[in-house]
């Protein structure tokens, strides 16, 4: 959906050709963050190669990453990174060296910032393969188009007026257009996600039969 067919959209729906674009994009845009936070959306999946040179002690994530879903060491040969991971604390009490200790493969690690950091500087050349969910994209412009499936642009469009009449502190009809939204809502997730997991930080599953958190989940 277009954001100036949602605009027009919402407009029609309280009945005002004239309130303000601006809000309403914002309104839209907080409402599609809100869902993406609290969903493993399909289609916000994505996946991307990284590089780590010799010598180096840390490797960025994508700017658009959110959760990490799983990251594969591929060459010099397949080694699951999750099996590795150290929290934060952990990492440090035993890795404060890591930028001094001798070249090895990359193998224990934790993330700090929106990087990997390496146990050690890695001893060559090294590739991994990242899945992620990413962050939905921002619309701005007339014809940008929301990150939400289009099959769903009455959701889309329920949850802006929400928003917008919660902003105006039209809380009795917001709330009872929440009531209608709310099987459009159930509809999506059934539809939509692989379920509900942690994405407000990145997430690695080791082979211990426990999930692991890293120091930004707290």
């Amino acid at each position: 959906m277009l954001r100036s067919a949602l605009i027009a959209s919402v407009r029609g729906q309280i009945d005002d050709d004239t309130f303000s674009a601006a809000l309403i994009t914002e309104a839209s845009n907080w409402f599609v963050d809100e869902v993406c936070n609290n969903n493993h959306l399909r289609r916000m999946e994505d996946s991307e190669s990284l590089n780590a040179d010799t010598e180096d002690t840390t490797m960025d994530f994508p700017d658009e990453m959110k959760t990490m879903i799983s990251l594969y060491l591929t060459v010099p040969q397949v080694y699951d990174m999750g099996k590795s991971y150290m929290s934060y604390g952990d990492f440090m009490q035993s890795h404060a060296n890591f930028a001094t200790a001798t070249a090895a493969r990359a193998q224990q690690w934790t993330d700090f910032g929106n990087a990997v950091r390496f146990a050690a500087p890695i001893d060559a050349t090294h590739e991994f393969q990242l899945d992620y969910l990413r962050k939905p994209i921002p619309v701005v412009d007339d014809n940008d188009e929301y990150d939400f499936a289009d099959n769903y642009n009455e959701l889309l469009v329920m949850g802006t007026l929400v928003r917008v009449l919660e902003r105006d502190e039209d809380y009795v009809v917001a709330g009872q257009k929440r009531d209608i939204m709310e099987p459009l809502m159930t509809a999506f997730v059934k539809n939509e996600s692989r379920g509900q997991i942690k994405t407000g930080g990145n997430v690695i599953r080791t082979g211990r039969g426990r999930r692991t958190y890293s120091a930004k989940d707290f």
